[in-house]
């Protein structure tokens, strides 16, 4: 009987951390860091970047195809068919947004992470009119060697895709700096 108990909250245990793993959600790396907003609700927000893929190099040309072309439906169909990972604003927000796009480059002091969503606010209780002009939420991870820095977001940003990546070439909004970003072990 007392084998049992034990057994069965074993079961439990490992279940719990299998659940609250970043292998398990399927990420390929995990950061968290903390954004200090400015709204009218003055607060700090936990937020997590769960990225399970980056994409690929024909991903990205299929991107730049459309964008050429001036192609809105096919380039939308593409890029919300595309699942890289989340953002998730923790706490009282609650706000998960899926990455369609992202991209490794090495730096010289560590990595810089592009990440490309849809335009939106990321600001609790602000809303935004949707734009279909190819802006995007782009949120640029700055990490050194041990995988820690901060990160920017810009909410309504223009973005080239090239065979060679992802470049953020301008933003018409104040962008947004997390803090104390850092790899979750």
């Amino acid at each position: 009987m007392k084998e049992d108990v034990f057994r069965f909250l074993g079961v439990i245990l490992l279940i719990a951390f299998v659940i609250h793993s970043p292998a398990y959600a399927g990420a390929q790396a995990a950061f968290r860091g903390r954004l200090f907003t400015s709204g009218a609700i003055k607060q700090v927000i936990n937020v997590r970047f769960d990225i399970k893929s980056y994409s690929t190099e024909d991903e990205l040309l299929q991107l730049q195809q459309h964008l050429s072309l001036n192609d809105l439906d096919g380039f939308y169909s593409a890029f919300r068919s595309m699942n890289k990972g989340a953002i998730r604003f923790l706490g009282t927000t609650g706000l998960n947004i899926k990455i369609n796009a992202a991209q490794e480059k090495p730096t010289g002091q560590g990595v810089r992470i592009f990440l490309v969503t849809e335009t939106r606010s990321i600001e609790p209780g602000s809303l935004r009119a949707r734009i279909v002009s190819f802006r995007f939420l782009v949120v640029v991870l700055d990490l050194d060697k041990d995988h820690k820095g901060e990160a920017t977001i810009y909410e309504d940003a223009l973005v080239k895709f090239t065979r060679q990546g992802i470049e953020l070439e301008s933003s018409y909004s104040t962008s947004k700096k997390i803090f104390n970003l850092q790899l979750v072990k």
